[in-house]
């Protein structure tokens, strides 16, 4: 990538994030990034339905209690 097409994404980031979302504060952009993970986590999903794989999206379990079993 140039150094011309570098600065012209950077600035359209810049502008994207103050002028849009307000993204200046850590915890929006963790929620920010948050929602974009579920974005390609849904397209995973479907995937998966496509391939005739079953799968649920969960959160909030304890790994250790998983692994005991």
């Amino acid at each position: 990538m140039s150094d011309e097409a570098y600065s012209v994404s950077i600035s359209k980031v810049t502008a994207f994030q103050n002028d849009k979302h307000d993204l200046t504060d850590l915890r929006k952009r963790i929620d920010w990034a948050g929602k974009q993970a579920y974005i390609a986590l849904a397209n995973m999903i479907l995937a998966a339905a496509i391939m005739g794989i079953d799968s649920c999206p969960i959160k909030g379990f304890i790994p250790s209690g998983v692994e005991e079993h």
